[in-house]
């Protein structure tokens, strides 16, 4: 049937094991036979023991099933002492009549129909049981419901591609302990962040969250650029999940984007108030670590972030296994001529133990992450998998020096400063730019020439609907290669610094030639001429990792610029004439822009005067209006300027600020609701009295804050849509072991 189809051999006899003992009251063990590569399950019983064994054979024939069973009664023929009690169960599907056969074939062992279990009588158990199935994950995250609602459900193109590769890679993934526990702190607090160290699955257990929350009648949102989608997409009257990966590379927790004022931090806060809405976040470890470092104290606690956020720890050795073997057993390219020479010498011992393991160049070296197996990949597959172990980047270091030319090499270049799906007409826009000044065919016929040369063996192109065609690499290592030819050679970070055609891309070369150690000579007027280039350019669609992270596009730049001026101060000079006409450029619309602009410009020019620049009339109008802004942004604005050097304001003034905000204060808490939008604009309302040493009245604030708790529930519970916020789910979790005689007993079941 096809529910068993995403199940490996092992993954099959796991569920029988807890199947039958839920069916018959008694705890089955798995146990090996030895070398033969067979596991068994056994239970045991007052007079003796009840063997079971399990044939993974749904795609076979009848025939091949009953030469297997005919091996397995010889097999039990010469076991001392005999079963007690014996059963055959199998995926296939079985009529009456191979039911008959199979009984005659396992005689005298099998001693009724009863005795053999084919996937009909599995299926009953299982609606028997339902707790056992969703104890097995992949058994109900690609049930019909789960399709249906994907189907019918009206979402973005992307996030339908999402799902469809969550649903590919479904039959690799290993149920370990770690989707139990994401899983809880998902269902208690609606939000969940998932970080660890490369490669240990950060993004595979959200995405098999995300599926669990379609299942359960969420809708699913891939978020790709920044938190502004999710903002833009939420609705309070439908039951959404959204999924952001390597959310912290590209959005600041408490910084806005694109002038709108509900950043992460607010999104985070206002999803786990909801009932219909739900927050999956992925990250890299050092970047949660450095998240918490970068901001007030006071800020995280609030957050709460630690009570939902959920380390993955690096795999144990048979979890590797079972990733590695599932990876074997899924995949088409693996032959048996390759899964000969994987067995001999247990050649997977070396794999598994290896110090650079990971799933990603698991699915990479088994030709199921984009690569192809040769013919001699599969005659020394064993060599092949050690080979891209001990250097992933020997995947692309031949083709890249041998195979391209250096309009194609001049492309690939343009990747590490982009997004990891680059819409096409932005990265031929790259390409031209940094052609031109490379002296290489610089026009489209140049560009669709290179890209038809490393198209599937580099890089993927793909239609994403409404018109848009996106590129991305083939294989997360190939960015990090290209990043490696560069640091290789500062000389090359200069060149393509001189060819950036986006500013995202300056600051990525900004930060290579910072770790090469090296900056080439005249690297500080490089970098400002390009700065000064890019600046301007691409404003609202910069398709690189440095899109803004806080308050618009424009102070977002800023903000890198003071950052590398605080690296090295001796590019300040070079860059402190053109920040400063452009500043003077933009100060009337600065002035004019409304309450944003003291939500977000303050901080930026505190900044920028820290480390140098000119802005000291524009810090002086902003004091100004913020003082004139009897409002929550004017408060917040003068609480970023107070701290400047000298004083924008005299003691006396603050003291004014003090009395003005306390009688406000008062006033907004008279009728909160009537103030404040929701919990987080009170929050910072309360931070901000906290800034300005003002002491509020307590009764007056805990009146308020129930107010604004009750506003805030019944909003909820009108959009609450019918869904059940305390869905939860049995989950399993089975004991690992590092014994490798169970590790040799899984990989022998290859050979059989």
């Amino acid at each position: 049937m096809a529910q068993f189809d995403d199940l490996s051999d092992y993954d099959f006899e796991l569920l029988v094991a807890d199947l039958l003992g839920a069916e018959w009251d008694r705890a089955f063990e798995t146990f090996s036979r030895g070398r033969d590569g067979g596991i068994d399950l056994r239970a045991r019983l007052p007079n003796g023991t009840h063997l079971v064994q399990c044939k993974h054979y749904a795609l076979s024939s009848i025939a091949t099933l009953i030469r297997a069973a005919e091996k397995e009664r010889q097999q039990l023929s010469g076991r001392r002492p005999k079963p007690r009690r014996y059963t055959f169960v199998t995926s296939r599907r079985l009529t009456p009549s191979s039911k008959e056969k199979l009984l005659q074939a396992l005689a005298p062992f099998a001693t009724s129909e009863r005795s053999i279990l084919g996937a009909e009588d599995l299926a009953a158990m299982l609606r028997r049981h339902p707790d056992v199935e969703r104890a097995h994950v992949k058994l109900w995250l690609r049930g019909v419901a789960v399709l249906d609602r994907i189907v019918n459900a009206d979402i973005h193109a992307r996030s339908e591609a999402l799902m469809a590769d969550v649903l590919a890679a479904l039959p690799r993934y290993v149920q370990t302990p770690s989707f139990r526990d994401a899983h809880a702190l998902l269902v208690e607090h609606n939000v969940v962040i998932i970080a660890g160290p490369p490669g240990v699955g950060k993004t595979t257990l959200a995405r098999l969250l995300l599926l669990d929350a379609v299942q359960a009648g969420y809708t699913p949102y891939g978020i790709q650029a920044d938190v502004t989608e999710a903002w833009r997409l939420h609705r309070d009257d439908e039951a959404q999940v959204f999924f952001f990966d390597d959310f912290l590379g590209r959005t600041a927790l408490f910084d806005s984007v694109d002038g709108d004022p509900r950043d992460l931090a607010s999104l985070i806060r206002q999803v786990r108030r909801s009932k219909t809405t739900r927050l999956i976040l992925a990250t890299r470890e050092y970047v949660l670590q450095q998240a918490k470092l970068q901001v007030e104290d006071l800020k995280w606690q609030k957050l709460e972030a630690d009570k939902y956020a959920l380390t993955l720890e690096r795999y144990g050795r048979f979890d590797r296994a079972r990733i590695f073997y599932n990876h074997v057993y899924f995949s088409p390219d693996v032959d048996a001529v390759a899964i000969g020479d994987l067995l001999q010498r247990r050649a997977y011992i070396d794999v598994i133990n290896h110090p650079s393991y990971s799933p990603r160049l698991i699915e990479w070296m088994t030709g199921l992450g984009g690569h192809t197996l040769t013919a001699e990949n599969r005659r020394e597959f064993a060599k092949f998998c050690i080979s891209v172990l001990d250097d992933p980047q020997s995947l692309w270091l031949y083709a890249y020096s041998r195979g391209l030319t250096d309009t194609e090499r001049c492309l690939l270049l343009q990747l590490p400063g982009l997004k990891a799906d680059v819409p096409l007409q932005d990265l031929e826009d790259a390409y031209r730019l940094a052609a031109e000044h490379r002296g290489l065919p610089a026009g489209h016929s140049g560009f669709e020439a290179a890209l038809k040369v490393v198209q599937d063996s580099f890089v993927s192109i793909r239609d994403w609907g409404r018109n848009q065609v996106l590129v991305s690499a083939l294989n997360p290592s190939l960015i990090d290669f290209l990043k490696q030819q560069l640091l290789d050679e500062p000389t090359e970070i200069a060149v393509a610094l001189g060819g950036s055609r986006f500013f995202g891309q300056v600051a990525v070369l900004h930060e290579l030639a910072v770790e090469s150690g090296r900056p080439p000579e005249g690297w500080a007027p490089q970098l400002a001429e390009a700065v000064e280039r890019t600046f301007r350019e691409g404003e609202g669609r910069d398709p690189t990792p440095a899109t803004p992270r806080g308050g618009d596009e424009v102070e977002e730049r800023l903000r890198r610029i003071v950052d590398w001026c605080r690296q090295d101060g001796r590019v300040t000079g070079y860059l402190e004439p053109f920040v400063t006409a452009f500043l003077a450029e933009r100060e009337e619309e600065i002035g004019g822009r409304g309450a944003s602009v003291l939500a977000y410009w303050p901080k930026t020019l505190v900044e920028l005067d820290a480390v140098g620049f000119e802005v000291r009339e524009l810090l002086s109008a902003l004091t100004e209006r913020a003082v004139e802004s009897d409002t929550l942004y004017g408060y917040e604005a003068l609480c970023d300027l107070r701290p400047v050097e000298p004083p924008l304001l005299s003691i006396r003034e603050w003291a004014d600020i003090q009395d003005r905000f306390t009688s406000w204060a008062e006033g907004c808490l008279e009728e909160s609701s009537g103030w404040f939008d929701d919990m987080d604009e009170f929050s910072r309302f309360e931070d901000t009295a906290e800034v300005l040493s003002v002491s509020l009245n307590e009764d007056a604030l805990t009146a308020a804050r129930d107010e604004m708790y009750e506003v805030q529930a019944e909003r909820e519970a009108e959009a609450r849509a019918g869904i059940d916020p305390d869905y939860e789910r049995d989950e399993y979790e089975r004991p690992t072991s590092t014994d490798w005689d169970q590790v040799d007993a899984l990989f022998g079941m290859l050979g059989n």
